[in-house]
């Protein structure tokens, strides 16, 4: 069973106090405080997932105990409403800024604040399990890397021995592929989490043709593996604005899920082209194509629709590439049609160089 809702009630009024106890003691375990040096003496102990804050009150104010409550990291998940007569907006304002997640005026509407307490604990746990989840492929990510280069390693070095019969080499090639694909899934995964985390990019000038031709030759093997023939023939050099250590994994990415999804001895084709607003990339494949419903759905983060015939690492791929282009104020457009392949199109908008970076003073 599993424990319920903590709700912290802070308000020197004890009518108030009263009501609000009345309306959530059934559904939440409630602890009440007649001021705000007691309620921020009960945070440690108590552990509430969303605070019920009046600001008017005697010593401490509202805002003053939000203050203290956000500057506590542990309590960096707790909600926090006011609940307040003030009404005018400066007054709302300092309480965001005092870092309230939202605002209630007396006298409150009982409907709206139930809802508003059921929202922000909903949202509460969303954060938390979130956090859980990075926190996760964070520590997986650092615990796994040693362990897998033990066995990547020595697996290679069995692959070169020459006295191996034809057996022993297919299970030691066995045991590298899977090795390989845990480790990229493991690098694709830290990835996301990085960007999930980071507020902007450091991007600069370059040719987009030269990243381009730089990443196909990254991907030889695979292409000579399967014997696909990547086309990219660009009429003149184009010149984006990007930061390019990541958008480099975006071409990574669209252009070995391309050659992966091709047919043997088949063909990629890559294009490049400029709008008013945008410079675009456009990479053409002759796959099977995708199913309308499932174009969206394989850019969710870690989304498997059918287990049984996923092919590793593609839904991860997308999920990161797309958010790269977000982080570029871009975007990633799928046209597909079954049998005949799929267009990637990659656009990122484009932008004025300022010359005067050049001028010598």
């Amino acid at each position: 069973m599993r424990r319920k809702n903590r709700i912290l009630v802070v308000d020197d009024d004890p009518v108030n106090l009263g009501i609000i106890q009345e309306m959530f003691q059934d559904d939440y375990t409630l602890l009440l405080a007649e001021s705000g040096e007691t309620a921020l003496s009960c945070l440690k102990n108590f552990k509430p997932d969303l605070v019920l804050l009046d600001i008017m009150m005697p010593k401490m104010n509202g805002y003053e105990v939000c203050h203290k409550i956000r500057k506590d990291k542990i309590h960096k998940f707790v909600k926090i409403i006011l609940v307040s007569g003030k009404t005018s907006l400066e007054e709302r304002l300092e309480g965001y800024e005092a870092g309230a997640d939202d605002y209630v005026t007396k006298p409150f509407e009982i409907d709206e604040l139930e809802a508003k307490v059921e929202t922000f604990l909903k949202l509460k746990y969303t954060e938390e399990v979130d956090q859980v989840k990075s926190n996760i492929m964070r520590l997986f990510s650092h615990e796994s890397r040693t362990p897998l280069n033990g066995i990547i390693g020595p697996a290679q070095l069995l692959l070169e021995m020459k006295d191996l019969d034809k057996d022993a080499k297919l299970l030691i090639g066995m045991i590298m592929e899977s090795s390989n694909k845990l480790y990229d899934f493991v690098k694709k995964s830290t990835l996301y989490c990085e960007l999930k985390a980071i507020s902007g990019l450091g991007q600069w000038d370059d040719s987009l043709n030269t990243h381009i031709e730089k990443t196909l030759s990254s991907l030889e093997k695979r292409i000579d593996d399967r014997g696909v023939k990547i086309i990219f023939s660009p009429a003149k050099s184009y010149s984006v604005w990007a930061d390019w250590v990541y958008f480099e994994k975006v071409l990574e990415y669209i252009l070995d899920n391309a050659v992966k999804y091709s047919p043997k001895n088949g063909t990629v084709t890559v294009e490049l082209g400029e709008s008013e607003s945008h410079s675009y990339i456009i990479v053409r494949d002759e796959g099977s194509g995708i199913e309308p419903e499932k174009i969206e759905v394989i850019f969710e983060e870690f989304e498997v629709s059918d287990i049984l015939s996923h092919k590793s690492g593609s839904c991860l791929s997308l999920a990161v590439a797309r958010l790269i282009m977000e982080l570029h104020d871009g975007k990633i457009e799928i046209i597909s049609k079954k049998d005949i392949g799929t267009d990637v199109i990659i656009s990122l908008p484009r932008k004025e160089i300022d010359r005067r970076r050049f001028h010598e003073n």
